[in-house]
């Protein structure tokens, strides 16, 4: 398992890595507007892959290892290409897409929920290693077309980012569907209703909790586009792509850990399993999170352009839910697989709760700072439930919540295995 884990960080710390070159990008050679304008339209792209996921998300996972392939697959395309469509006219009767943009939106949004469905079915598989490459491919990519047509072409537009996610998504669905195709042995609908019934109920929770935490983490550059400017959207989007980069270890073991708890009926197992991951969790993604808060302002102004220097103050007030949060997600993943993926809905609706308080009270008056406070005290409200939670599910006391000399002692055992040593 730690195998997977180590490959799945690795292919994260690589993604996160071209991410940044790609923020690096857009903000030197777009400007802060060109930055907000790509967040906005990111935003309204993974609304669309939110409701896609009822039945082409985490449900996936969970299912996958109780049904045939095909029933899933064909169930999830399908409400890919209803839901698209449903949300994309929404999101625009609403006026939350751009003018001409409608077709974009709903294109990309599709191909995305297609590689992510086929990605998801692998994951469920256990297909670790095909799914990181998969992701490998769309990533590097994706700065590869940035570039050409950016700097190369010097085509300085929305339309080159599109440009560049149409060409890598476009390709990633190709190579998923490829390691998929090798998975799929049956193509049955016999009894595919049930399992839609069942993806549906389990969907509803994940996604719920999925939708609730992207307004947690978004509502604050609708309100910033609202009050302010598209500028400070993409002043404070920057901030927070980098905040969330550091949650490369909590995510990528808790991928794997999601997979392996959903596979396993010892709850002995999947308990200490996930003590250890995230205690590891959040020490590494403190360690993560401390440089960007010791460098000087005039580094983020030298890396992301003159317009990025409020970054720095961004980066500092998101800091301490950031911090929690590498701690919990891990104890998120631990509830989907369990089936209790309510508690994530739970969560974020505490999460939600806080982010309407402060955000309507503080980000109308002081901008960027009370955006970041905003989205801090919703990391840090999601993050104290779910350990409430946690514990009140698994019994587990408070020393067994804090890193241990057996803790470093079993890491330690374990790489050295991986390593061949023993």
């Amino acid at each position: 398992m730690f195998n997977k884990i180590i490959w799945t960080l690795g292919s994260k710390l690589v993604s996160s890595v071209l991410n940044f070159l790609i923020v690096i990008l857009t903000t030197q050679l777009l400007g802060a507007a060109g930055r907000g304008e790509i967040s906005l339209l990111l935003i309204d792209i993974t609304v669309i892959a939110m409701v896609s996921g009822l039945l082409g998300g985490p449900a996936l996972i969970y299912l996958t290892p109780r049904n045939d392939l095909f029933k899933l697959l064909f169930p999830a395309t399908l409400w890919a290409l209803v839901s698209g469509l449903l949300c994309t006219t929404l999101l625009r009767v609403f006026n939350l897409i751009a003018p001409g943009q409608e077709l974009d939106v709903f294109a990309i949004a599709l191909i995305m929920n297609l590689m992510s469905i086929n990605n998801t079915l692998l994951t469920g598989r256990e297909k670790i290693r095909e799914s990181n490459i998969v992701n490998m491919i769309q990533i590097v990519l994706m700065i590869a077309v940035l570039y050409f047509v950016l700097v190369i072409l010097n085509e300085r537009s929305l339309r080159s980012y599109l440009t560049a996610m149409y060409v890598s998504y476009g390709i990633g669905l190709l190579v998923s569907w490829i390691y998929l195709r090798r998975e799929l042995t049956t193509f049955t609908l016999h009894g595919w209703l049930d399992v839609i019934s069942k993806g549906l109920r389990y969907g509803f929770h994940a996604q719920s909790a999925n939708l609730l935490q992207l307004l947690n983490f978004r509502l604050s550059y609708y309100l910033l586009n609202h009050y302010f400017s598209t500028a400070l959207v993409g002043i404070y989007s920057t901030g927070v792509s980098l905040g969330e980069a550091v949650w490369i270890i909590g995510r990528s073991s808790a991928s794997v850990q999601y997979a392996r708890v959903s596979n396993t009926n010892d709850k002995e197992y999947s308990r200490q399993l996930t003590l250890r991951l995230s205690k590891v969790s959040f020490l590494l993604t403190l360690g993560l999170l401390i440089p960007f808060l010791i460098v000087p302002k005039e580094v983020f102004t030298w890396i992301f352009g003159h317009e990025f220097g409020d970054v720095k103050m961004v980066m500092l007030w998101l800091a301490p839910g950031v911090a929690s949060f590498g701690l919990t997600i891990i104890y998120g993943h631990y509830f989907s697989g369990i089936g209790k993926i309510y508690l994530n809905t739970l969560a974020s609706a505490v999460g939600l709760v806080i982010t309407l308080i402060l955000g309507f009270s503080l980000i109308p008056t002081y901008g960027l700072l009370g955006a970041g406070i905003c989205s801090s005290g919703s990391y840090l409200g999601s993050s104290v439930f779910l350990t409430w939670a946690f514990i009140r599910e698994t019994k587990a006391t408070t020393k067994e919540l804090l890193p241990s000399k057996a803790d470093l002692a079993y890491f330690r055992e374990q790489a050295a295995l991986m390593l061949g040593n023993k």
